[in-house]
């Protein structure tokens, strides 16, 4: 294993000790409380074994601290595979044992997107710190941020294929999406797809939902609009989420809604295969101060009895 060689990591008058030992150089942070098994302590142990003349040096955390830096720089400066996980992690734990995660996740964002752009989206390196920060976001309470993390590193690399399985895994993507409050991304996600001429009926709906969910009311009604007249061939379960989009538009815009509410009616009793899990709480509990008590509730059981087993 290389060390690094900038002259600030070494102490000059420290004494030589063996190299077998590397956990008496790091003694003095562990009394101050950082954990002698995490990945810190195996970092700083090993930049030891390579180099055992740091053993006073790394009484400093500022010093530790920055020859881990420099072994992360030039392990991003190669373009082979290399230890940057391994490094990002040490150093964030560093950061974190002082009391500054927030140092640490930003740090992990710089190295995600060096990654991004210098290993791929869809590297085993780019995956592995993209999970840690999303682990740490989630144990700082940060759980929308920690959600797109994923969602982009996932999404990504989808984005540029046309097949089927790659298609119908970014619909499940938009549903994640929007399940974590995410609703500008289910958003763009609904869009590409339409783009593709992927379930087109299906994808409108779940437009509009994601466009309700912030709001827009006027394009979200468009979408239905577009929905409702390329449903021939659609799904009956899809047809009765065109008519339940309408009524719910219909009411938030004091209009009659009983067209649409009469058809719904008709068409779940006539086919029971008209119904389908979907996802609208989210929407109708952003819309319950729109709505009257009553209507809120008729819809909120409304969308009970559409909803099946699966999940969509």
């Amino acid at each position: 294993m290389r060390s690094a060689t900038s002259s600030h990591c070494v102490a000059k008058d420290a004494p030589q000790h063996a190299a077998s030992s590397p956990s008496a150089c790091v003694l003095d942070l562990w009394d101050q409380g950082m954990d002698r098994h995490d990945s810190c302590a195996a970092a700083l142990a090993r930049l030891i074994v390579a180099q055992p003349e740091r053993v006073v040096a790394f009484a400093d955390p500022a010093v530790a601290e920055s020859c881990l830096r420099a072994e992360l720089k030039q392990d991003l400066a190669t373009a082979k595979p290399s230890n940057v996980p391994f490094w990002l992690s040490a150093i964030a734990q560093f950061l974190d044992w002082q009391g500054r995660a927030g140092e640490a996740v930003e740090l992990y964002r710089q190295t995600l997107d060096v990654l991004k752009t210098a290993r791929g989206p869809d590297h085993a390196e780019t995956c592995v710190v993209a999970n840690e920060l999303g682990r740490l976001l989630r144990r700082l309470g940060r759980e929308r941020e920690a959600c797109l993390i994923g969602h982009e590193l996932r999404v990504g690399p989808l984005l540029t294929r046309t097949d089927q399985g790659s298609l119908s895994a970014l619909r499940d993507a938009a549903y994640e999406a929007f399940s974590a409050g995410c609703f500008a991304e289910a958003q763009a996600i609904c869009r590409h797809l339409l783009v593709r001429n992927f379930d087109p009926v299906s994808t409108h709906c779940h437009l509009a939902r994601a466009l309700l969910a912030q709001g827009r009311d006027a394009d979200a009604a468009a979408e239905v609009n577009v929905a409702w007249q390329c449903r021939p061939g659609a799904e009956s379960y899809v047809i009765a989420r065109v008519l339940f989009l309408q009524a719910l538009l219909a009411t938030l815009a004091a209009q009659d809604a009983q067209t649409p509410l009469t058809m719904l009616k008709e068409l779940l009793q006539q086919n029971p295969r008209a119904t389908h899990s979907w996802l609208m709480k989210p929407v109708l509990d952003l819309l319950q101060p729109r709505l009257t008590p009553q209507s809120h509730e008729f819809f909120t059981r409304l969308a009970g009895e559409m909803s099946g087993s699966s999940t969509e």
